[in-house]
This record gives C-alpha cells, sequence and structure tokens, in this order.
C-alpha cells in the first residue's frame, strides 16, 4: 500500500479558535497558541518545537486552559516571552499530582 499526501488549503481567517502564525514565505505553520517560542521567533527548528506543542496541548487537556493564560498568541519577541509567568497545572487542577 502507497501512502499519498494530500494538501488542502485552508481559510484559517474564517475559524474563530485559529491564531495562524505565517513565516517569511506566507505559509501558516499552525496556532500561535500551540506554537514553540522559536517558531514564532523565526529561531532555528528541531524535535523540541513539537515537543512544546505536545505539552501545550497536554497542559490544555489537565487543566481546561492554556498554559501562561493564554497569552502566548501576543508573545512576538523573545522579551515578550520572558515577561510570561507560568501557573502550574495543579493550581489550575487540584486533582493533577
Amino acid at each position: 500500500m502507497e501512502l499519498q499526501f494530500i494538501f488542502v488549503e485552508t481559510n484559517y481567517n474564517s475559524l474563530p479558535c485559529c491564531s495562524k502564525v505565517i513565516t517569511k514565505d506566507q505559509h501558516a505553520l499552525g496556532t500561535a497558541d500551540y506554537s514553540a517560542p522559536e517558531v514564532i521567533l523565526g529561531y532555528q527548528l528541531d524535535g523540541r518545537a513539537d515537543s512544546f506543542s505536545i505539552a501545550v496541548i497536554a497542559f490544555e487537556m489537565l487543566a481546561g486552559e492554556l498554559p501562561f493564560k493564554g497569552q502566548l498568541i501576543k508573545c512576538h519577541t523573545r522579551q515578550d516571552f520572558l515577561k510570561l509567568e507560568y501557573v502550574c497545572v495543579h493550581k489550575l487542577n487540584p486533582m493533577v499530582p
């Protein structure tokens, strides 16, 4: 069986949940809420960016909200990211050890 890939162009602006991240060549990488800081800042990417995105998903599943109180979307510079305050998932959901 041969794998086939289909690329679908989506108008992300029509989706209220999706704030897209755009590269210099105008390609959408994903939503800013789930993108690692290095993606937004244009740094060299590796597997850690994927790990960050998975961690954001896990945090949201456990806490019921995004990490950093959903402020990742507002960060555009390194200084913006350094100002973020992390809230432990246990404080948001005491059932998580």
